[in-house]
């Protein structure tokens, strides 16, 4: 097969290539100082509340809390964007894979690497905020008592971090496992989008611009996030949170998660389909910038 067709096998050895250099990389350390941050302002105020209540937490929750705080929801892309800060990866090595590659296949296989390096971000951030409380937590289809009915026990504490981790826009209207899933989903989404964003300024010959586009992304997600207003749903943020979809009580929408599926959907296929067309005219001199 030439080198300018489309290969699989091709396309899974660039990945798999730049996925070993990833685990392989020193920074990979943030991952485990975020976990630690994040066990001292999510989970201690969990298990300190489980411990007032005398009754266990929902193995779950602390991952599910995690996902939905809108402080820590910055944390998540934020460590991630920092391992992945150089994507994708063009250096001088880069010309020698796509000239044996082909453009599409490098285009591809960055793709790849990129769904691969977040689903394993997100699979160590998961192990990693459920391991501290498998003993003595427990596995239910149900919230725990101390999510559900902490502030109705102790009124004097209904408003501290343990209380509010999640909210009841959450456990009113949807199970554990099903806020698991959704939150896995969308945060891949949103992380992926962050990806394909970089992908896209790389193939423009302007990674460092890309990087920034990101964080703006980012902050202005942030700003809108702490309001009541529906154009907060413009920004990929409020679209990863699960919370700021339903009412507080009743169990109707602000925004119907399909819509947000589809929000996903389209703008990621409008960036991959100009990154594509880019890439293919990218010459092969690479007079980009080089890493």
């Amino acid at each position: 097969m030439e080198h300018g067709k489309f290969s699989v096998s091709k396309i899974w050895h660039i990945a798999k290539l730049e996925y070993i250099k990833l685990i392989m990389d020193p920074r990979m350390i943030l991952i485990v100082a975020a976990l630690v941050f994040a066990y001292q302002f999510i989970t201690v105020p969990l298990l300190q509340n489980a411990a007032m209540m005398g009754k266990p937490i929902n193995v779950y929750e602390p991952f599910v809390a995690l996902l939905n705080s809108n402080f820590m929801i910055l944390l998540v892309p934020a460590v991630f964007l920092a391992i992945m800060s150089d994507y994708p990866r063009i250096d001088g090595n880069t010309l020698f894979v796509v000239q044996r590659a082909g453009k599409g296949n490098w285009f591809f296989g960055q793709i790849l690497y990129a769904q691969m390096s977040i689903l394993s971000y997100l699979l160590i951030v998961f192990v990693g905020m459920m391991v501290p409380v498998l003993w003595g937590g427990s596995f239910s289809a149900k919230w725990s008592p101390v999510v559900s009915e902490f502030a109705y026990s102790f009124p004097d504490y209904a408003q501290n971090t343990g209380s509010v981790s999640i909210p009841p826009e959450i456990y009113y209207h949807m199970s554990p496992a099903f806020a698991v899933f959704c939150g896995v989903l969308f945060v891949f989404l949103y992380l992926f989008l962050l990806s394909m964003i970089l992908l896209l300024f790389a193939t423009l010959g302007a990674k460092k611009a890309g990087v920034i586009t990101v964080f703006l992304v980012i902050a202005a997600g942030i700003c809108f996030c702490a309001t009541s207003s529906r154009f907060k749903f413009l920004f990929p943020m409020a679209n990863s949170l699960l919370g700021v979809h339903y009412t507080r009580y009743y169990r109707e929408m602000v925004f119907p998660l399909s819509l947000s599926a589809y929000y996903f959907i389209g703008l990621l296929a409008v960036i991959l389909f100009v990154a594509f067309i880019r890439c293919k005219k990218m010459n092969y001199n690479f007079d980009y910038e080089i890493d």
